[in-house]
């Protein structure tokens, strides 16, 4: 029986929550992922050109 002792969290954005699902799938499928969450209405603040 194989262990997994290491924890990695991806965060990745998409166009659509269609592209999303579509990942969501793939990675789920092919024992990539043992959880992936979708978030809506995602607000983003960074810094581009030195400003925020």
């Amino acid at each position: 029986m194989k262990t997994m002792t290491d924890l990695c969290i991806v965060y990745c954005t998409t166009d659509s929550r269609q592209n999303a699902e579509t990942i969501a799938n793939q990675l789920l499928e092919q024992n990539l992922a043992a959880c992936v969450q979708i978030m809506p209405g995602m607000t983003s603040v960074y810094r581009w050109d030195n400003q925020v």
